[in-house]
């Protein structure tokens, strides 16, 4: 059962559980592993900061990403379902097939541009 973000734009944003999981490593990785690196002699509390910050924004990303799919669609009298976040990115779950190539062209391409 995926956790429900609200909804933007009329469409219900989803994470699932193992969002939880890609987040607290992307948090340990980048606030414990790269931040130190590149920024030594900070204290603990904002390598920590920096990592959660990172996930929050590659969250936020994601989220961008697929909304722009479903705003396209959705603008062009297309029914989204839902957005659900997994493991590795998203996805815009429609309720019907785009009519046209040219629509589903402009879909496709609304999230990487947007990226």
């Amino acid at each position: 059962m995926p956790i429900a973000l609200g909804k933007v734009y009329g469409i219900p944003p989803y994470m699932d559980y193992t969002w939880i999981v890609i987040f607290l490593l992307i948090a340990w990785t980048v606030g414990f592993g790269l931040m130190p690196a590149g920024y030594p002699g900070l204290p603990e509390w904002q390598y920590l900061l920096m990592g959660v910050l990172s996930a929050v924004m590659l969250l936020v990303s994601i989220i961008v990403h697929e909304l722009a799919h479903s705003v396209v669609a959705k603008r062009s009298g297309l029914n989204i379902g839902r957005i659900t976040l997994f493991l590795f990115g998203g996805v815009s779950e429609m309720e019907e097939e785009p009519r046209t190539p040219l629509l589903e062209l402009k879909m496709a391409a609304a999230g990487p541009l947007t990226s």
